[in-house]
């Protein structure tokens, strides 16, 4: 549709973590943090309603290579120690509530899109108004779900969204081009 998008594809290993006393980390009793470094990633945790006894944890890497969503399990073997590794780390200093010696229990690959500002895109096209584009959720769309729904239904109901959409808005990517619509 003749829309530029600077969006990637990226990967995330997610892992899940036991706990030493089982529901020392459990929902209710501990929080959800991101802990932000200095080279503009971060580390996460989620207490696991999936896996009760253990916590969910990754780090969001703004400097992840792109890969092939077609491709999505190439490569993994080889992130995968390094990874690991920097997350026994971490744990090992800020969680030892956490069994990290033998590694996680169990690790997922997850995929999403990145725009180069981290910042999503909520918007009409350009050319034509009844198509709206949200997009780029750099890994916090669930996070986002219900004030994007919002702001999605006021644009499609042509109501005046309730929040400012300035930083959102798709012509801010004017000298960056690689996805189109």
């Amino acid at each position: 549709m003749g829309v530029p998008l600077p969006v990637k594809v990226v990967r995330s290993l997610i892992t899940y973590w036991k706990e030493k006393i089982p529901g020392s980390y459990k929902v209710g009793d501990f929080p959800i943090y991101i802990d932000e470094q200095r080279d503009y990633t971060y580390f996460w945790q989620f207490p696991s309603d999936e896996y009760p006894g253990y916590i969910k944890f990754g780090k969001h890497d703004s400097h992840v290579a792109e890969i092939d969503p077609d491709d999505r399990d190439m490569g993994v073997a080889d992130v995968l120690p390094n990874t690991v590794k920097t997350f026994q780390n971490y744990i090992g200093d800020f969680m030892p509530g956490l069994e990290k010696d033998n590694g996680p229990s169990i690790i997922e690959n997850c995929m999403y899109t990145l725009t180069s500002d981290h910042v999503f895109i909520l918007d009409r096209h350009p050319r034509y108004k009844n198509i709206i584009i949200a997009a780029g959720f750099s890994g916090s769309g669930f996070k986002m779900a219900p004030v994007v729904g919002k702001l999605l239904a006021e644009l499609a109901l042509e109501k005046a969204p309730s929040y400012n959409m300035t930083p959102f808005k798709l012509n801010r990517f004017k000298k960056h081009q690689q996805s189109r619509l």
